[in-house]
């Protein structure tokens, strides 16, 4: 096993050792956390951003950051990069038998895209809405550790749980994947359009150039800004994006005058 880095090493430097340290020593886990944390710190970033201007006088109408939302979207990350790892893993091995480096690097780096874009990229996306709007829905009393606090708690309490309170809600869970499920087919299709305009580009450079360890620290990167945009999109963006485009449609129409609308990849 290598050692840690040693010696007198800037700050960015060190940092960049020791990640490439765990890199290499658990990539797997390495990768899954790191895009937990972005996608975390991503969302918090967003809701700030595009929180409601309001009044300092009005103390229910502050700014509070919705943790459970960066929390689904972190969750998405450490999936989605688990799911990269071995994806991508495959992807390489599968490219380099149809056309191998050695004959057409360029060739070889298309193939990729072409599948990733087409296969891997609806699926990944589907999941992030899938994921995020089921693990923010699901109910409490569906939950295993609310059901444990209901139990010390009664206990506490001089009372017993009784079996229906201890049964989690199946019912209401199957509810919350159904509607998450029909919230990612809704999203999926708009969405694909904007993934598109971006990443085959994105996924040339890093097919072609980096090499296949340092692949998803390298999607994860800019995830720093897209995660940030697919949750605005998740939670209204899209709708927004859409009821502005109609207004100033219809503004245009009108007067012939351009109106602004909120940020927007399309």
């Amino acid at each position: 096993m290598n050692a840690l880095p040693q010696g007198r090493l800037s700050a960015p430097r060190r940092v960049w050792a020791t990640y490439c340290y765990f890199l290499k020593e658990r990539p797997l886990l390495t990768k899954c956390s790191t895009a937990g944390l972005i996608f975390f710190v991503s969302d918090l970033g967003t809701q700030y951003i595009i929180r409601p201007k309001c009044s300092d006088e009005l103390e229910s109408n502050k700014f509070e950051f919705d943790f459970d939302r960066s929390l689904s979207g972190a969750s998405f990350g450490i999936l989605g990069a688990g799911y990269l790892h071995f994806w991508w893993g495959w992807l390489e091995t599968f490219a380099q038998a149809r056309i191998p480096v050695g004959r057409s690097r360029l060739g070889n780096t298309l193939l990729k895209v072409a599948i990733d874009q087409v296969v891997s990229a609806p699926i990944y996306n589907y999941f992030y809405f899938f994921i995020t709007n089921a693990f923010r829905a699901f109910p409490r009393d569906f939950s295993l550790i609310a059901n444990f606090q209901l139990q010390m708690e009664t206990e506490l309490e001089g009372g017993a749980v009784t079996d229906e309170e201890s049964k989690p809600d199946v019912g209401a869970a199957k509810d919350v994947l159904v509607d998450a499920h029909h919230r990612a087919c809704d999203m999926i299709i708009p969405m694909m359009f904007k993934h598109w305009r971006i990443w085959p580009t994105v996924h040339t450079f890093n097919f072609y150039f980096v090499p296949l360890h340092h692949r998803v620290f390298v999607q994860n990167t800019l995830l720093v800004g897209w995660s940030g945009y697919l949750s605005y999109l998740n939670n209204g963006g899209l709708e927004e994006e859409s009821k502005c485009k109609q207004e100033r449609l219809e503004h245009e129409y009108q007067s012939g005058v351009e109106i602004d609308c909120p940020i927007s990849v399309s």
